[in-house]
């Protein structure tokens, strides 16, 4: 029903992917659903280039990494939102 993409290190700060996130809400997921929302978000980027890597490099990982966790998160939530390897407090 609901999912939000937010970005890290491809932006001066954190950002929430608007687009992206909008284009995921009340579909069934897929992964060509999570594929589209990873390209969405990667045109949303905003990266620079600096010794940690470069624009183009950023871009590639941002959309191989947010297909990944959105096929981590749909896992987690089909399993009721538990996360064995996760620490208990």
């Amino acid at each position: 029903e609901k999912a939000s993409v937010v970005l890290g290190a491809v932006a001066p700060t954190p950002l929430l992917a608007f687009e992206a996130s909008r284009n995921l809400q009340g579909k069934v997921p897929s992964d060509s659903l999570f594929q589209k929302a990873a390209l969405i978000a990667k045109d949303e980027s905003l990266p620079i280039t600096d010794i940690r890597g470069s624009i183009w490099y950023r871009k590639q990982i941002l959309e191989v990494l947010t297909q990944r966790a959105l096929r981590e998160a749909q896992m987690r939530a089909q399993k009721g939102g538990t996360d064995k390897n996760a620490e208990k407090p």
